[in-house]
């Protein structure tokens, strides 16, 4: 169970890193063109998922949290 949870949430923070940094600034695509390559696969997976509402969120939670941490370390 927390394999997983840190596994999604590892997936979460992927995409929010790919999305919101790696997309507009290095490959030039436009934000909005990059907003919905995050939220098409994250709501796809939210929908297709067995697991309960409880873990989906928390999954989301600690996602932006390591969000927020690699940015603060990483990015200048």
């Amino acid at each position: 169970m927390a394999l997983r949870l840190i596994g999604s949430s590892l997936t979460f923070t992927i995409m929010l890193l790919i999305t919101v940094i790696l997309l507009p600034d290095y490959l030039h695509i436009n934000e909005n063109l990059s907003k919905i390559l995050f939220t098409i696969p994250i709501m796809v997976w939210l929908a297709i998922s067995k697991e309960k509402w409880w873990f989906k969120l928390g999954s989301l939670f600690l996602g932006a949290i390591l969000f927020i941490i690699f940015i603060v370390l990483f990015i200048p």
